[in-house]
């Protein structure tokens, strides 16, 4: 039997989203997030993996931005993303749910 060949991963940058784009995307998906855990703390089906991730997921958009803020260039776009990503996939994986 023949090993199957991977296709190598590319790194693709996520196109560059204006600013009042990305506060827009973000204040929706931040408060959608929020209703979804609100809903979860509320019944009691928040796990405590989920209470750790609450957390965890804001200690590296913390970091995250402060490592772009040191970077020559940086901009006020690049240093929301972080934040902008995070609240994007909370999102859509707590919609799911």
């Amino acid at each position: 039997m023949t090993a199957k060949r991977r296709r190598p991963v590319r790194e693709t940058k996520p196109p560059e989203v204006s600013m009042p784009v990305m506060m827009a995307e973000l204040a929706v998906a931040s408060a959608t997030t929020i209703a979804h855990r609100t809903a979860m703390a509320a019944t009691g089906q928040c796990s405590p993996a989920e209470y750790g991730s609450m957390i965890a997921e804001k200690l590296m958009a913390m970091q995250q931005t402060a490592l772009a803020s040191l970077m020559p260039g940086a901009t006020a776009v690049s240093l929301l993303t972080p934040w902008h990503s995070a609240a994007m996939r909370n999102s859509e994986r707590l919609g799911r749910k």
